[in-house]
């Protein structure tokens, strides 16, 4: 099998996990907001554009989806200290609490699934796999 191969198998198999996990949501929050509310939760606050730049989203459909956020209490907006003409976004405890709620069934499946259906080797090498999953989703220069 070369590479290609490799790659392909592996989007396909992100794809089909993707589709299972995203069966087990909760409804209300969706994806989009979600994202951004992990991002935020994450990394910390940040302005529209990095958030904008980090979820691969145009600057227009985060001003939207921030906006959406704020009102539901969700985000709060506060003058960055460094550039005054810039509003930094961080994720609210409601926020928090919502985001929680949405991933909380994912993740309860996911360890039933694991427990079930994996033996202690084998999500050994699964917790392998998660860093190179990480490792690959790395952003840099040379990416693009």
């Amino acid at each position: 099998m070369d590479t290609l191969d490799d790659a392909a198998r592996l989007r396909a198999a992100i794809a089909r996990f993707h589709r299972r996990l995203r069966a087990e949501q909760e409804g209300g929050l969706g994806a989009a907001r979600a994202g951004a509310l992990g991002c935020l939760w994450r990394e910390g606050p940040m302005t529209a554009g990095t958030l904008a730049a980090r979820q691969g989203l145009q600057p227009q459909s985060v001003t939207r989806l921030l906006a959406d956020l704020h009102a539901r209490g969700l985000v709060t907006r506060s003058t960055d200290p460094a550039d005054r003409r810039r509003s930094l976004i961080a994720i609210t405890a409601a926020g928090t609490a919502a985001l929680q709620r949405y991933v909380r069934p994912q993740e309860a499946w996911l360890a039933g699934a694991l427990a079930a259906r994996l033996s202690e080797t084998e999500r050994g090498v699964l917790r392998l796999a998660v860093a190179l999953l990480d490792r690959l989703a790395e952003e840099t220069s040379s990416d693009r």
